[in-house]
């Protein structure tokens, strides 16, 4: 019998035939006090009837990109053996693939040698799981094998020492940079040279975890455990993390890849026909007022924005009152000092120019979807 540990979405409890070849769910109760549907006892279903019939829920549980506590389940239930390998030529075991740079998540690893992972097992290509988190540069899964005695002396097939992938890894990949900006929860990613990232004319585009299907860069960093938001700018990407996460095991891997992502060809971080584009002059509309407001945003505010891996965006203005409403993203989200910024940047730099801005104030995301909606109402 399994119980959770109260880290998920519901405390539960399994009942579990060792022998069954079958996972019935109906052997699993509820302990939640509200007795509603645990939405994980699918997932528990299929990880416990992975393990009754010796398929690999070790790699399972990594490669699906489960939290550490199923992974600690399917530990427990699996087991560890080295036939738990990925079925592939390589036989990489689930150790071998949590330090693949897809993953990123050293949580992973760490349930993994807690649990009696051998850190120097190796695979077909005589690969320990140091030779794949050194080749790829991964700063946190390294410090972790480490300290669970992963061995430097060990070569892989082609005479390669881990300190060699490193070597290799860092002379291969581009080079990313890393700022701080007035946010503690967020950090500016620009490649080596200023290299575009959506490229110039590109409007910043918003991601988090639930919504990143357009864009595969965004979607390759929430695989690293602790990001929370991505913004993609023109030449830069915002990165905002969750707040028990440290940056200092966090920038290296969000660096690692950003650099791997762009090193593969043919490659786009946000599909084409997502991306919307500023028209040079911006579009025109018949309120001299409203085109004004647009031009000094995009001429005055925004390089000053983007400057700490923000952005802003216009909303709406309201000719009457003088107020304009506008949206503040990237690191300006949620930034202590996004107010300041705002009254005394913003604001006084719009009402300076343009004397029909009476107020500046900024809207959260789900505001500006109302306030298009009510737009769109108003004009039908």
């Amino acid at each position: 019998m399994y119980r959770c540990d109260g880290s998920q979405p519901a405390s539960v409890l399994y009942y579990i035939e060792p022998n069954a070849m079958d996972y019935c769910p109906h052997t699993e109760l509820c302990d939640c006090s509200c007795h509603c549907p645990c939405p994980c006892h699918e997932t528990a279903a299929r990880c416990c009837a992975a393990v009754d019939i010796g398929d690999k829920p070790l790699i399972d549980c990594v490669r699906d990109g489960h939290p550490a506590w199923w992974l600690k389940m399917a530990v427990t239930l699996g087991k560890w053996r080295e036939l738990n390998r990925q079925e592939s030529d390589t036989l990489d075991t689930a150790l071998h693939v949590a330090c693949q740079p897809s993953y990123h998540d050293s949580s992973l690893v760490e349930h993994l040698l807690r649990h009696g992972a051998n850190p120097n097992i190796t695979n077909a290509r005589e690969e320990t799981p140091l030779h794949i988190a050194a080749g790829s540069n991964n700063l946190s899964c390294t410090r972790l094998l480490y300290s669970y005695g992963s061995r430097v002396d060990l070569m892989d097939y082609k005479d390669r020492l881990p300190e060699d992938r490193t070597r290799d890894s860092r002379a291969r990949f581009i080079a990313v940079s890393a700022e701080a900006t007035p946010n503690p929860s967020a950090m500016i990613f620009t490649l080596e040279g200023r290299k575009p990232v959506l490229g110039q004319g590109a409007k910043s585009m918003s991601f988090e975890k639930t919504h990143c299907a357009d864009s595969p860069l965004a979607a390759s960093l929430f695989r690293v455990h602790g990001v929370d938001k991505v913004l993609l700018a023109a030449r830069h990407a915002t990165v905002t993390k969750s707040p028990e996460t440290d940056w200092e095991l966090l920038k290296p891997n969000v660096e690692l890849v950003i650099s791997q992502f762009f090193d593969i060809p043919n490659i786009k971080p946000v599909t084409p026909e997502a991306i919307e584009y500023t028209p040079e002059g911006q579009e025109q509309h018949n309120d001299d007022v409203i085109n004004s407001i647009h031009e000094i945003l995009e001429q005055r505010i925004k390089p000053f924005v983007e400057q700490d891996g923000g952005d802003v965006e216009f909303v709406s203005f309201d000719s009457e009152s003088g107020e304009l409403k506008i949206r503040l993203v990237g690191s300006c989200s949620g930034c202590p000092k996004s107010s300041v910024t705002l009254k005394f940047g913003i604001q006084r730099m719009v009402c300076h120019y343009i004397p029909e801005v009476k107020n500046v104030i900024n809207i959260e995301e789900e505001e500006v979807v109302a306030e298009e909606e009510e737009t769109a109402e108003a004009q039908a």
